[in-house]
């Protein structure tokens, strides 16, 4: 299995800006003076904040939408869609808002234009969905610093959507059953299916990922294509860490929203504040700082 591109979800990243007020001393005169010509002021910051309500620039986001197994083109991708969504509302327990939608050319390729993500300053996601159901959705971050500051017609480039077929998400639940999840779909619950990679993208064996509520985390030790029914197990336990042979691969089935970190005696992870929502599979890549 192939490294994946750095890709990660940030759903939470709130800041809080903190304003002072002052008030100044005088006779009355003075003061009357003072509250006129800030009144002046004031009229001309209305003036300017009229001026300053221009139209957030529309971006463009351009990639390529890849099969999660192959990493090629998917099969019958013109049949999918690719839509950009922003994140913020899933913090109250909403769903992320889709702000435009794209279709895939043959090769893959797509380019959605005139996207408004002035709002989303906590990343977009790339949703891929098929309406054929031959895939299931999944749904993969864009970092905020790919948009943002782009005047009116810049582009975000170069992204990767990526796509599971229907018979490799039976792979992974099958695989899950084994390690002893309950469940039929990893989708309908909302999952993390994610990958621990070195510095240099190379899968990264020996280490555990851990968050929030304490998830239940399932680790591959080898490619699902060719032994999915006992890729997450040793013998009948469990495996406790990634594994490079498996590409560093771990599922984290219902993964709500929290804090995620990963831990391994050689590397050093930066955590995020991510989390899943029913009807989708985020896909997350943990690449070494």
């Amino acid at each position: 299995m192939r490294a994946i591109p750095t890709t990660m979800i940030y759903l939470l990243g709130l800041s809080v800006s903190a304003f002072g007020c002052g008030g100044g001393n005088g006779d009355d005169d003075d003061s009357a003076a003072t509250d006129d010509d800030t009144a002046d002021d004031d009229t001309a910051d209305d003036d300017t904040a009229d001026d300053d309500t221009s139209a957030a620039p529309l971006v463009t986001f351009t990639g390529s939408v890849l099969d999660f197994g192959s990493f090629a083109t998917p099969a019958d991708v013109t049949t999918l869609t690719v839509a950009v969504a922003d994140p913020s509302p899933a913090i109250a327990g909403g769903v992320p808002e889709v702000l435009a939608v794209g279709t895939p050319d043959a090769s893959g390729a797509f380019s959605i234009s005139g996207v408004d993500a002035g709002g989303a300053t906590l990343g977009v996601l790339l949703i891929v969905d098929d309406a054929a159901d031959a895939y299931v959705a999944t749904a993969t971050g864009v970092p905020v610093s790919c948009y943002q500051g782009l005047p009116d017609g810049g582009t975000c480039a170069d992204r990767t959507a990526f796509a599971i077929t229907a018979v490799a998400h039976g792979s992974l639940v099958a695989g899950l059953n084994t390690a002893g999840w309950v469940g039929t779909s990893i989708v309908d619950v909302g999952s993390f299916v994610g990958f621990v990679q070195a510095a240099d993208g190379s899968p990264l064996g020996g280490a555990t990922v851990s968050g929030t509520g304490s998830p239940t985390v399932y680790y591959a030790d080898a490619d699902l294509s060719s032994s999915p029914n006992d890729a997450f197990v040793t013998g009948v336990d469990p495996n406790v860490a990634t594994d490079a042979a498996g590409g560093g691969l771990f599922v984290i089935p219902e993964a709500g929203i929290g804090s995620y970190s990963v831990d391994h005696p050689d590397h050093s992870f930066t955590s995020i504040t991510a989390g899943s929502q029913p009807g989708t599979i985020l896909i997350v890549a943990f690449t070494a700082s």
